[in-house]
Protein backbone atom coordinates (compact mmCIF):
# COMPACT_ATOMS: atom_id res chain seq x y z
CA UNK A 1 0.00 0.00 0.00
CA UNK A 2 1.68 3.34 -0.73
CA UNK A 3 1.26 5.67 1.72
CA UNK A 4 0.61 9.22 0.24
CA UNK A 5 3.09 12.04 1.36
CA UNK A 6 1.58 15.45 2.16
CA UNK A 7 2.43 18.43 -0.72
CA UNK A 8 2.60 21.43 0.11
CA UNK A 9 1.21 23.95 -2.74
CA UNK A 10 2.31 27.86 -2.57
CA UNK A 11 -1.02 30.07 -1.69
CA UNK A 12 -2.41 32.01 -4.69
CA UNK A 13 -2.24 35.94 -4.69
CA UNK A 14 -4.52 37.73 -1.88
CA UNK A 15 -8.02 38.79 -2.44
CA UNK A 16 -9.69 41.72 -2.53
CA UNK A 17 -7.57 45.62 -2.34
CA UNK A 18 -4.81 46.71 0.23
CA UNK A 19 -5.37 49.93 2.07
CA UNK A 20 -2.82 52.09 -0.75
CA UNK A 21 -5.42 50.85 -3.13
CA UNK A 22 -8.01 51.55 -1.56
CA UNK A 23 -7.01 55.10 -0.79
CA UNK A 24 -6.10 55.32 -4.36
CA UNK A 25 -9.81 54.73 -5.44
CA UNK A 26 -11.21 57.02 -2.66
CA UNK A 27 -8.81 59.47 -4.39
CA UNK A 28 -9.91 59.08 -7.89
CA UNK A 29 -13.30 59.40 -7.15
CA UNK A 30 -13.01 62.27 -5.01
CA UNK A 31 -11.09 64.18 -7.93
CA UNK A 32 -14.74 62.80 -10.21
CA UNK A 33 -16.81 64.35 -7.81
CA UNK A 34 -15.35 67.70 -7.52
CA UNK A 35 -15.21 67.71 -11.15
CA UNK A 36 -18.61 67.10 -12.01
CA UNK A 37 -19.82 69.28 -8.76
CA UNK A 38 -17.99 72.02 -10.36
CA UNK A 39 -19.34 71.53 -14.11
CA UNK A 40 -23.04 71.04 -12.36
CA UNK A 41 -22.45 74.25 -11.06
CA UNK A 42 -20.90 75.97 -14.03
CA UNK A 43 -24.07 75.07 -15.54
CA UNK A 44 -26.35 76.26 -13.26
CA UNK A 45 -24.66 79.60 -12.75
CA UNK A 46 -25.07 79.85 -16.92
CA UNK A 47 -28.61 78.79 -16.51
CA UNK A 48 -29.45 81.34 -14.08
CA UNK A 49 -27.27 84.28 -15.95
CA UNK A 50 -29.38 83.21 -18.97
CA UNK A 51 -32.49 83.43 -17.06
CA UNK A 52 -31.76 87.08 -15.87
CA UNK A 53 -30.69 87.97 -19.04
CA UNK A 54 -33.71 87.04 -21.02
CA UNK A 55 -35.54 88.60 -18.37
CA UNK A 56 -33.80 92.03 -18.26
CA UNK A 57 -34.01 91.94 -22.00
CA UNK A 58 -37.65 91.45 -21.96
CA UNK A 59 -37.75 94.15 -19.12
CA UNK A 60 -36.17 96.66 -21.55
CA UNK A 61 -38.02 95.49 -24.90
CA UNK A 62 -41.85 96.15 -22.60
CA UNK A 63 -40.26 99.54 -21.33
CA UNK A 64 -39.22 100.86 -24.83
CA UNK A 65 -42.26 99.74 -26.76
CA UNK A 66 -44.67 101.10 -24.14
CA UNK A 67 -42.69 104.31 -24.42
CA UNK A 68 -43.09 104.48 -28.14
CA UNK A 69 -46.66 103.74 -27.89
CA UNK A 70 -47.40 106.95 -26.00
CA UNK A 71 -45.03 109.58 -27.77
CA UNK A 72 -46.41 107.61 -31.28
CA UNK A 73 -50.02 108.23 -30.04
CA UNK A 74 -49.88 111.46 -29.02
CA UNK A 75 -52.82 113.61 -29.62
CA UNK A 76 -52.97 117.52 -30.61
CA UNK A 77 -55.49 118.70 -27.86
CA UNK A 78 -55.64 122.49 -26.99
CA UNK A 79 -56.38 122.87 -23.22
CA UNK A 80 -58.03 126.27 -22.39
CA UNK A 81 -56.75 128.29 -19.81
CA UNK A 82 -56.54 131.92 -18.18
CA UNK A 83 -53.87 132.95 -20.98
CA UNK A 84 -56.09 131.16 -23.72
CA UNK A 85 -55.55 127.92 -25.42
CA UNK A 86 -51.98 126.17 -24.47
CA UNK A 87 -51.01 122.57 -25.71
CA UNK A 88 -51.92 119.33 -23.62
CA UNK A 89 -47.70 118.06 -24.44
CA UNK A 90 -45.43 118.76 -21.83
CA UNK A 91 -42.01 118.35 -22.96
CA UNK A 92 -38.90 118.86 -20.46
CA UNK A 93 -35.15 117.88 -20.98
CA UNK A 94 -36.13 114.74 -17.88
CA UNK A 95 -40.24 114.44 -18.53
CA UNK A 96 -42.69 114.29 -21.14
CA UNK A 97 -46.06 113.64 -20.86
CA UNK A 98 -49.01 114.79 -23.09
CA UNK A 99 -52.94 112.87 -23.75
CA UNK A 100 -52.63 110.29 -26.30
CA UNK A 101 -55.42 108.14 -28.11
CA UNK A 102 -56.51 103.81 -28.24
CA UNK A 103 -56.40 103.67 -24.47
CA UNK A 104 -58.02 100.57 -24.58
CA UNK A 105 -61.50 99.56 -22.52
CA UNK A 106 -62.09 95.85 -22.60
CA UNK A 107 -64.26 96.21 -19.65
CA UNK A 108 -66.07 99.06 -21.51
CA UNK A 109 -66.27 101.24 -18.20
CA UNK A 110 -67.27 104.58 -18.66
CA UNK A 111 -64.42 106.49 -19.19
CA UNK A 112 -62.85 108.09 -22.50
CA UNK A 113 -60.63 106.33 -24.84
CA UNK A 114 -58.20 109.09 -23.93
CA UNK A 115 -55.80 109.41 -21.42
CA UNK A 116 -53.60 111.57 -19.79
CA UNK A 117 -49.52 110.05 -19.51
CA UNK A 118 -46.16 111.18 -17.82
CA UNK A 119 -42.76 109.72 -18.23
CA UNK A 120 -40.75 111.26 -15.40
CA UNK A 121 -36.79 110.09 -14.61
CA UNK A 122 -36.67 110.18 -11.01
CA UNK A 123 -34.01 108.98 -8.36
CA UNK A 124 -32.49 106.65 -11.54
CA UNK A 125 -36.04 105.36 -12.33
CA UNK A 126 -38.19 105.56 -15.71
CA UNK A 127 -41.82 106.71 -14.39
CA UNK A 128 -44.93 106.35 -15.96
CA UNK A 129 -47.68 108.03 -14.46
CA UNK A 130 -51.05 108.27 -15.78
CA UNK A 131 -54.56 109.93 -14.29
CA UNK A 132 -57.79 107.78 -14.35
CA UNK A 133 -59.87 110.50 -16.09
CA UNK A 134 -58.72 112.79 -18.28
CA UNK A 135 -59.55 115.73 -16.71
CA UNK A 136 -57.97 116.38 -13.53
CA UNK A 137 -60.33 116.73 -10.63
CA UNK A 138 -59.56 117.39 -6.90
CA UNK A 139 -59.89 113.88 -5.18
CA UNK A 140 -58.37 112.18 -8.41
CA UNK A 141 -55.02 109.88 -7.57
CA UNK A 142 -52.26 110.06 -10.25
CA UNK A 143 -50.94 106.39 -10.69
CA UNK A 144 -47.28 105.71 -10.61
CA UNK A 145 -45.39 102.83 -12.47
CA UNK A 146 -41.95 101.82 -12.08
CA UNK A 147 -41.30 100.88 -15.61
CA UNK A 148 -37.16 100.33 -15.25
CA UNK A 149 -35.94 100.54 -12.05
CA UNK A 150 -32.17 101.65 -12.61
CA UNK A 151 -31.02 104.00 -15.16
CA UNK A 152 -28.87 106.76 -15.79
CA UNK A 153 -28.10 109.66 -18.17
CA UNK A 154 -32.11 109.83 -19.24
CA UNK A 155 -32.74 112.60 -22.00
CA UNK A 156 -35.41 114.09 -24.12
CA UNK A 157 -34.97 116.20 -27.29
CA UNK A 158 -37.65 117.92 -29.11
CA UNK A 159 -37.76 118.65 -32.92
CA UNK A 160 -39.39 121.07 -35.63
CA UNK A 161 -38.33 121.54 -39.18
CA UNK A 162 -38.14 125.26 -38.14
CA UNK A 163 -35.84 125.12 -34.87
CA UNK A 164 -34.41 121.74 -35.12
CA UNK A 165 -33.69 119.68 -32.39
CA UNK A 166 -34.29 121.12 -28.51
CA UNK A 167 -34.67 119.79 -25.11
CA UNK A 168 -37.62 122.17 -24.22
CA UNK A 169 -40.84 122.27 -26.49
CA UNK A 170 -42.28 125.51 -26.46
CA UNK A 171 -45.94 124.59 -27.84
CA UNK A 172 -47.18 127.81 -30.35
CA UNK A 173 -50.70 128.26 -32.11
CA UNK A 174 -50.03 126.51 -35.34
CA UNK A 175 -47.75 123.75 -33.67
CA UNK A 176 -48.76 121.80 -30.41
CA UNK A 177 -46.80 118.70 -30.85
CA UNK A 178 -43.33 118.08 -32.47
CA UNK A 179 -42.66 116.34 -35.84
CA UNK A 180 -40.28 113.71 -33.67
CA UNK A 181 -38.70 112.80 -29.96
CA UNK A 182 -35.82 110.92 -29.26
CA UNK A 183 -35.30 109.66 -25.96
CA UNK A 184 -31.95 108.73 -24.63
CA UNK A 185 -30.53 106.38 -21.58
CA UNK A 186 -28.35 103.96 -20.68
CA UNK A 187 -29.13 100.88 -19.40
CA UNK A 188 -26.78 98.95 -16.21
CA UNK A 189 -26.81 96.05 -18.47
CA UNK A 190 -27.30 96.94 -22.05
CA UNK A 191 -25.48 100.37 -22.51
CA UNK A 192 -26.48 103.23 -23.95
CA UNK A 193 -30.26 103.35 -25.70
CA UNK A 194 -31.37 105.82 -28.55
CA UNK A 195 -34.52 106.11 -30.10
CA UNK A 196 -36.14 108.69 -32.25
CA UNK A 197 -39.84 108.21 -33.21
CA UNK A 198 -41.74 110.47 -35.59
CA UNK A 199 -45.25 111.45 -34.36
CA UNK A 200 -47.68 111.39 -37.38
Amino acid sequence: MRVGSDHHHPRGPASGFTLIELLIAVAIFSAMGSSVYLALDGLSQAAASSETFEADLSQLQWATARLDADIQALISRPRWGESGAAGDFLGRATSLGGVRSGWANPTAQPRAQLQRFQWQWQAGRLERLFWPRLHEQSGDQVRTETVLASVSDWSLRYYDAQNGWRSVWTPRSNQRLPEAVEYAFVHPRFGAIRRRLVID
